[in-house]
């Protein structure tokens, strides 16, 4: 059991809905937080030594729900904070501070590299596998969006704009590509992979098609068997497709996850139905082919969902991680967190575990209509984790909820010692 080495409180953030998630960066022990304040406008935090620096902007979020209005935070080499939010199918909104972490100097940037900016929407910085700064957003809207990505030059202090990712507007209709976490992974050989499914619309239900693709400098992208692919990537390009789902078949862009076995070989884990039953499945490429499993039936009955918004879902996985000879995932669904362990050679599914959380009575919400969530930094700290507790109200499928509403809650920033697998990747 990991233990409590120090928790800080932050300030008071937004709590009256399920807004933006905050985000939470370490390097080297100094802790840089992205949140929406108690007036619902983007904050930044630094804390070093113990002591917290706050700057509040005047970038602010509305009734957008979760990932539609989302944080989004990276660090250039020079120690700059990048931060976006407050984006749904809106123009960008961007800030860079000065060097050495300085929110002193937190300024907004008009543009990235001025084209396909009007329209953006589940905003992410990231690190390619030789840490350069990425930056990766859909441009467009739902049902018919082109995902693009953008790379931080360190000598001229500029974006660049890498091949556009995807393409939907080929498909009758269009599509868009939604991706784990809405970015690529950096994975442990060496490659990035994005990992996605398309969606024919506006409407929940009609995701089709999981895929994934793969590279080693973000330019050249080819399947999991190496063969090249062509970008921009459309729903017609079935050679990197995984698992080809039918619309209306329970695949969904809120329930996928890419991760790794103990060899190291990616694992997509997502769910889909299995007759009248909600089930989550595991696509592993071995022998040439993406082999399917079965992993588990997470609920006691189906999960049919449909619409648009934000729509709440009912559980959440992990990625696939090592667990000593075997690989596991977690779900957690109605407040206990369950560890599904696999034998590492057939994925078959070996034993369940219940996970017992390090934080005891701090997960008790303050409020009868909050739920309190522990959002996993990234961290270059080996042998400690740090998790953001944050409390916030529900999901409000992007419509104001009716008053009264539940009044901020504290963000606070816990620090343990030893290794914790929750949930989603950090990002």
């Amino acid at each position: 059991m990991a233990k409590l080495i120090e928790k800080t409180d932050i300030a008071p953030a937004w709590a009256a809905h399920f807004c933006g998630a905050p985000i939470l960066l370490t390097l080297q022990n100094t802790h840089i937080i992205a949140f929406y304040d108690d007036t619902l406008h983007l904050a930044v935090a630094v804390i070093k030594d113990g002591t917290v620096e706050l700057r509040h902007t005047d970038i602010k979020s509305d009734w957008n729900t979760g990932s539609h209005h989302a944080i989004a935070l990276g660090i250039d080499r020079r120690s700059r904070i990048h931060v976006c939010a407050a984006m749904h199918a809106e123009p960008l909104r961007y800030m860079i501070s000065g060097e050495g972490l300085n929110i002193g100097i937190l300024e907004h940037v008009d543009s990235m590299t001025g084209s396909d900016e009007d329209s953006v929407t589940y905003p992410q910085f990231f690190n390619d596998c030789s840490g350069r700064l990425c930056f990766t957003y859909r441009s467009g809207v739902s049902g018919s969006g082109d995902q693009i990505i953008n790379i931080w030059n360190d000598t001229t202090e500029r974006w660049e704009r890498l091949p556009q990712l995807t393409d939907g507007s080929v498909y009758p209709g269009g599509a868009s590509a939604y991706f784990h976490n809405s970015r690529p992974i950096a994975c442990p050989d060496g490659y990035m992979r994005a990992e996605f499914m398309w969606r024919a619309d506006a409407r929940a239900e009609t995701c089709f098609d999981l895929c994934c693709i793969r590279s080693k400098d973000m330019v050249n992208w080819e399947t999991e068997s190496g063969e090249p692919v062509s970008l921009p990537v459309t729903p017609y390009t079935k050679s990197v497709t995984a698992d080809p789902v039918p619309q209306q078949s329970g695949l969904t862009n809120m329930i996928h996850a890419l991760g790794f076995d103990a060899a190291g070989r990616p694992v997509i884990t997502y769910h889909k139905y299995d007759g009248e039953k909600s089930a989550l499945f595991n696509a592993r490429f071995k022998n040439g082919v993406w082999e399917i499993s079965k992993a588990a039936e997470p609920l006691p009955e189906k999960w049919e969902f449909s619409g648009v918004g934000a729509i709440p879902h009912p559980f959440e996985i992990s990625a696939m991680y090592s667990n000593g000879p075997d690989t596991a995932i977690n779900v957690f669904h109605r407040g206990i967190c369950s560890k599904i362990l696999f034998d590492s050679e057939t994925l078959i599914p070996s034993g369940t575990e219940i996970v017992h959380s390090p934080w005891g009575e701090a997960a008790a919400a303050e409020d009868s209509r909050t739920t309190v969530d522990w959002i996993q930094g990234r961290s270059d700290t080996p042998g400690k984790t740090y998790f953001l507790r944050w409390e916030h109200g529900a999901n409000n499928r992007d419509r104001e909820p009716e008053p009264p509403l539940p009044e901020p809650c504290m963000l606070a920033l816990y620090e343990f010692d030893g290794c914790i697998h929750w949930l989603a990747e950090a990002h």
